[in-house]
């Protein structure tokens, strides 16, 4: 199948027409409708693609909030069903469910009845074993197709599935699997990548000794007792297995749990249900990513590929094409060869072989495929190909248009009119919700760098520091309503604090007043153009500001990444307290390449040429890999944090890593990182422009055109220290002890115990660490309160500041003695930001109380009395 063919866009859009006598200007006006009349849209999505239910549900939304949305009431549904209705037909067309790969190149496929009837098999075993509706069911397994039978089988019976990929090392999987304590473990004993084959019998032991609620294992294995063999158990036959249908549920009935990335802490397990994937995975990969149905006439033969681990929440959306019947092609092994002899065409010539018509994967991916300079014209027959698609990171524009125009050269030897501009499907979304917010659209221009819009039913917007929605201006990334797919919750979160703290703290209920609920926070910087075309700057925590210019890191990677001696790259924005920022670059070079002065030049040069002389760095290091997440995320807040002072330990988890060594070399940094750094400087009454210096807003816009001078919106300090100290809770000790001197109002004192408590408490700080973060005196780092032995009252406070993953940190504040006030110690800041708060300790937790206000800055070395306080947000914490 090769396009051009009718969009399944307009087929949904002449299908409203026809069936609502709905008709829209343009796509702008049709998602506008999308995410206002919500129960209109999300019950046309029921209809369009012909769900059913047992029994009517009562309602569309019946609860529009956030978090707690209630969808469909009423309905049942499973997603096994979903996928099993297309049996029958797809079959009777001659087409395969799934068409696999390994890296020994050989294909296998597995058809519509085999599919259900080894996920019969499998699922009726586990209901020998005792698994029941809500039961935890673990696999260990890589990305081939007996991993997606068993999700099909788990998923029937009502029981939640949750997997982890074997190139997960053993505490990376516990730390997953004990929060959720599964009954049954499906795990492999070996898998091979990259030419190897690793042997993962010893994970599985350790596996089974660290999960005591595990009650059966199930081995993909050739040694396995046929009684645990997982082949043995998919070749059973009978007519127990014939006759079987997965279990109707309740649409909010749990389907899954998915992990967030884990670089600190314990990762957040996910819980999504049924229905809210159903509802929500349909119209991603139908109407957006242009996914047809494999047997319809105006699609017949589609083929999707979308590479992935089984790790990564990518697994999870190509399994997600079965729902509308589209032939799915999975690839198990490295996509880029060995690393004695790397090879960047693997997967092009996976896509040849499997005739595949939609080849989705990491924007890494691509990347590397140009740096290898492939040839497309040697790597098999692409005829087939019509689509492309990305996502993990933002996909540079070079990238993409080196691809479009060796497509379009290749369009005119195999005859493939849809190559000759090739449309690629470019997705922003995540874990969080198992869907995307950003997307493509076929109908819609494409320009190279840019997602095409946002999704029909996501009420996404770019916020503003003050959380008005912007646009042609870059801003947080929120959703202002509810969507099916959000979490029904974590897995073991009472009260739900994780979740809350994790999506709706930033903009809580009523956040500016309107009377409005919480609003969705995803952590990413958006820009939405007039034309409703979308630019993702990257993830907002870790935001580059610049001499009052604020950008995301994607840019800078463009820039760097462009140049074809460096091969990957990772920048850091190092702020600290009443300094300015100091960014190293860190590069990994082509072999012989060296970084000397001319080199350093050519990469400034394409920093300057690309984006500004304000973002280059301040020194560039050369390093053999740059950390990244196991799904191939840049890990550059962990390592932003290493460079700040912190333990390695504490902020790098180097089994969610896929390349664990690759922090070794980087922690060595510290210590010439901090002694390169920006030293205090005294700060210049004047701008850019000589005038005297000025925030933004409108004055300052007036009287000033310099925009080194002008606050762009949204500003840059305040919105990425919110959003960093947003993950923060302060916890403080109650206590009845007071400091002999006592003058301080507002100090915190500490009782004795509590230095042993910051030294000796899991995930704490030291204060030696504390003082060389903050380049502070060691003289000067004491409790407060003669908590030393001996020692007077200092001049700083520590307030103990908890991060809700667990990772701790402490905050100092600089006081005066013998006055009766506190002064924030951020020197050069245009304001000091406090709230003010009346303490309320519940479980050593602050509560806040009321809403921010700005204290003017007042003359130079005269504090502001602010009675009791807790340290805002918008302060410069790390």
């Amino acid at each position: 199948m090769t396009a051009p063919y009718v969009p399944q866009m307009a087929l949904y859009r002449d299908w409203l027409k026809e069936t609502r006598g709905l008709a829209f200007a343009d796509f702008e006006a049709m998602r506008r409708w999308s995410v206002t009349d919500i129960d209109g849209f999300w019950q046309s999505v029921w209809d369009y693609f012909d769900l059913r239910s047992p029994t009517p549900h009562t309602a569309v939304l019946a609860e529009r909030k956030m978090p707690g949305a209630v969808w469909f009431p009423g309905a049942s549904v499973n997603y096994a069903r979903q996928v099993f209705r297309h049996v029958a037909p797809a079959h009777a067309a001659g087409l395969p469910a799934l068409i696999a790969s390994g890296e020994d190149g050989k294909l296998s496929e597995t058809s519509w009845p085999e599919l259900q009837r080894q996920s019969a098999a499998l699922a009726l075993h586990l209901k020998a074993k005792g698994v029941r509706a809500g039961d935890r069911v673990a696999a260990y397994l890589p990305n081939i197709p007996e991993t997606i039978i068993a999700f099909l089988a788990t998923a029937s019976l009502g029981a939640v599935w949750s997997v982890c990929a074997p190139d997960m090392a053993a505490p990376a999987v516990i730390d997953r699997f004990k929060q959720i304590e599964p009954k049954v473990l499906i795990a492999c004993d070996a898998v091979t990548y990259a030419g190897k084959r690793h042997d993962r019998q010893g994970v599985i032991e350790e596996l089974r000794r660290a999960l005591p609620t595990v009650e059966h294992v199930i081995l993909h294995s050739d040694v396995a007792p046929p009684a645990t063999r997982l082949s043995s158990i998919l070749a059973g036959q009978g007519a127990d297995i014939d006759a079987f249908e997965p279990e109707w549920l309740p649409f909010d009935h749990p389907l899954w749990i998915v992990y967030s990335s884990g670089t600190t802490g314990l990762p957040k397990p996910i819980l999504h249900s049924h229905g809210g994937i159903i509802v929500v995975a349909l119209p991603l990969s139908t109407l957006h990513n242009d996914l047809g149905c494999s047997y319809h006439p105006n699609s017949f033969g589609e083929r999707f590929h979308w590479y992935s681990s089984t790790g990564w929440i990518m697994w999870n959306c190509q399994a997600n094409g079965l729902l509308n019947g589209t032939t799915c092609c999975i690839f198990d092994g490295s996509p880029g060869g060995t690393k004695d002899k790397p090879d960047w065409t693997t997967l092009w010539r996976f896509v040849a072989d499997a005739r595949a018509t939609f080849f989705g994967a990491g924007a890494a991916f691509f990347a590397n495929c140009t740096k290898a300079e492939i040839d497309l014209a040697a790597v098999g027959d692409l005829s087939s190909l019509r689509a492309l698609g990305s996502t993990g990171s933002p996909l540079s524009a070079d990238t993409q248009a080196w691809f479009n125009e060796r497509f379009a050269a290749l369009s005119k030897r195999n005859g493939n009119a849809a190559q000759a501009d090739m449309w690629w499907a470019n997705i922003s979304g995540g874990t969080d919700f198992a869907g995307a917010f950003i997307g493509g659209n076929r109908e819609l221009p494409q320009t190279p760098g840019i997602m095409q819009c946002r999704l029909l039913g996501c009420a996404v917007e770019a916020f503003d520091e003050q959380g008005r929605a912007v646009i042609d201006e870059v801003g947080e990334l929120v959703c202002t309503e509810p969507l099916p797919s959000m979490p029904l919750r974590f897995w073991n979160d009472p009260g739900n604090a994780r979740y809350l703290s994790s999506y709706f703290e930033t903009y809580p209920d009523n956040f500016d007043g309107s009377g409005r609920g919480p609003v969705w926070r995803h952590g990413d910087w958006l820009k939405i153009n007039p034309d409703g075309s979308c630019v993702i700057y990257g993830r907002s925590d870790a935001t580059i500001n610049r001499h009052g210019l604020r950008m995301g890191t994607s840019e800078l990677y463009s820039a760097i990444e462009a140049l074809p001696e460096v091969l990957d790259s990772m920048v850091v924005d190092l702020e600290y307290l009443g300094r300015d920022s100091y960014m190293p670059l860190f590069v990994v070079l082509r072999e012989g390449v060296a970084l000397d002065a001319a080199m350093k030049a050519k990469i400034n040069q394409a920093v300057e040429a690309g984006l500004s002389r304000r973002f280059l760095p301040n020194d560039i290091f050369v390093v053999a890999e740059i950390p990244r997440t196991l799904s191939g995320k840049k890990q550059e807040l962990p390592v932003k944090k290493l460079l700040l002072g912190h333990p390695v330990e504490k902020v790098i988890n180097r089994d969610a890593m896929a390349n664990p060594a690759a922090s070794t070399g980087i922690s060595t940094l510290p210590k010439t990182i901090c002694s390169s750094g920006p030293a205090p400087r005294k700060r210049s009454r004047f701008g850019q422009c000589g005038l005297p210096r000025h925030g933004g807003g409108a004055s300052a816009a007036r009287r000033c055109s310099t925009k080194a001078c002008v606050r762009l919106p949204p500003t840059a300090a305040r919105i990425e220290q919110r959003n960093d100290v947003s993950r923060r809770q302060a916890m403080v000790r109650q206590h009845t002890d007071q400091p002999a001197s006592g003058e301080i109002l507002g100090d915190i004192p500490l009782r004795p115990d509590d230095q042993a408590v910051i030294r000796q408490r899991p995930g704490l700080y030291d204060l030696a660490v504390i003082a060389r973060q903050h380049r502070l005196d060691p003289d000067d780092v004491r409790l407060r309160g003669g908590t030393l032995a001996g020692e007077p009252p200092q001049r700083h406070v520590f307030l103990v500041l908890a991060q809700r993953n667990a990772l701790m940190q402490a905050q100092i504040l600089r006081t005066r003695r013998r006055s009766p006030a506190l002064q924030i110690g951020w020197r050069g800041a245009e304001k000091t930001f406090v709230r003010r708060k009346t303490l309320q300790a519940k479980r050593g937790i602050l509560q806040r109380t009321d809403v921010d206000h700005d204290v003017p800055r007042t003359h130079r070395g005269t504090p502001r009395p602010i009675g009791q306080f807790e340290l805002d947000r918008h302060l410069g914490m790390t």
